[in-house]
């Protein structure tokens, strides 16, 4: 396992998992049983690989992609890759596996997420674009 996060659905009140691979795993909050799992799938149907910390926003689960520059929204009904948010441009690169995005948070407002990373001496406070639901 490479990394994980959790969230909760305010609706449905399901616990949302990830393990770092690319299932989404939905559990019951008073028993913590799995009731679903769904693979999360990109614009291309390939599944993304990876996914670590979880935040619901706006109806989607945002994921950041272990290793990678970029958080994903994903639809929790079918797992299908809806906005890629990309935030290659807050940090200079690094060696491979150090300082790498790892933190996404909500914040007080809708349309912005704190974001941070492994080693990031910067916390950021990024407005983003919401999802069309």
């Amino acid at each position: 396992m490479v990394g994980w996060g959790i969230t909760q659905d305010p609706i449905s009140n399901e616990l949302i998992v990830s393990d770092g691979t690319e299932f989404l795993h939905f559990w019951d909050p008073e028993t913590l049983e799995e009731k679903r799992r769904l693979p999360v799938l990109d614009k291309n149907g390939k599944p993304v690989l990876n996914l670590n910390e979880l935040e619901f926003v706006h109806g989607r689960v945002f994921a950041n992609v272990w290793f990678k520059d970029y958080v994903v929204a994903i639809d929790p009904d079918t797992g299908s890759v809806m906005e890629v948010y990309d935030f290659k441009d807050l940090f200079v690169p690094r060696p491979p596996g150090s300082n790498v995005l790892n933190g996404i948070s909500i914040t007080d407002k809708e349309d912005e997420l704190f974001v941070t990373g492994k080693l990031w001496s910067s916390l950021f406070r990024v407005k983003i674009a919401l999802p069309n639901n």
